[in-house]
């Protein structure tokens, strides 16, 4: 099952075993005539397999097998065929014969290359967008004035997920992780900073039997929390438009129009956009 090109010893196995049948008469009388045909099993064969097997050619098959099953998510991400060349080269039964390696070699060096290089770019530009989302978070209104233990805990989420990132050979999961940050992370961090840096109120002071908690300081007050503000990106948008794509200076401008009136319905509604 790991090396499916070995079924080419079936016919050679199957030949020794009827000669190993036969009585010594026939070795004697008819085995003349079969020497060539043995000879070139052993030659085109059972030699080259024998070579294969107990050399380098075994672990590069299996090595290379491998590096493709790990990674076939990555192709998706890749140009040209270089991929199905691979896969047709191992799958070609008589890839143990002298060459049958070297383009499999070749192939799987490049397409490691180029798979690495761009499962770096795409790391970076992940975490790259995390950094950048994080430093608008010093415009917020407040927000120099966060505790150490606050910090930590922004610092937390984020530096989860960046070396979740760092650590992870597959891009669709790199990007996962980025879009999963914006969606969830980012948004939990701006309610969190929201919520520290919105100073909570006292109201003019009440009747004891007032609803609301009740001020330690002063019980006849009551304590105001600040509101739980709802994040949503931009994606989440419900903007109105009848085109899948935009063409004409038109298309813009009644798209525009569109993403504004969804805009402001959110931030009528008490949401905050995310940026």
């Amino acid at each position: 099952s790991e090396f499916p090109f070995l079924a080419a010893l079936e016919h050679p196995a199957d030949r020794m075993a009827k000669l190993a049948k036969k009585s010594y008469k026939h070795f004697l009388t008819e085995f003349g005539s079969e020497s060539e045909e043995l000879l070139d099993l052993k030659e085109d064969t059972l030699d080259p397999v024998r070579r294969f097997m107990t050399g380098s050619g075994a672990q590069l098959y299996t090595d290379a097998k491998q590096f493709l099953d790990r990674n076939r998510t990555n192709f998706a991400y890749l140009e040209g065929d270089e991929a199905d060349q691979l896969e047709t080269a191992l799958a070609d039964g008589r890839c143990f014969a002298a060459g049958g390696m070297k383009r499999v070699k070749e192939l799987t060096d490049s397409l490691r290359q180029r798979l690495e290089t761009m499962a770096d770019d795409a790391r970076k530009s992940a975490e790259q967008a995390i950094k950048s989302r994080v430093e608008k978070l010093k415009a917020i209104p407040g927000y120099e004035t966060l505790s150490d233990e606050q910090r930590k805990e922004i610092d937390s989420v984020v530096d989860e997920t960046v070396a979740q990132i760092r650590n992870q050979p597959i891009i669709a999961v790199v990007r996962e992780a980025a879009t999963r940050f914006e969606t969830n992370g980012y948004t939990g961090i701006l309610q969190k900073v929201t919520r520290w840096t919105t100073p909570v109120t006292l109201p003019q002071e009440k009747s004891s039997d007032s609803e609301g908690a009740v001020n330690p300081v002063n019980p006849q007050s009551k304590i105001e929390n600040p509101k739980w503000i709802e994040f949503i990106g931009m994606s989440h948008l419900d903007v109105s438009f009848d085109k899948p794509w935009l063409q004409t200076n038109e298309d813009v401008e009644r798209y525009l129009d569109s993403l504004r009136v969804a805009m402001l319905l959110a931030v009528r509604e008490g949401k905050r956009i995310q940026l």
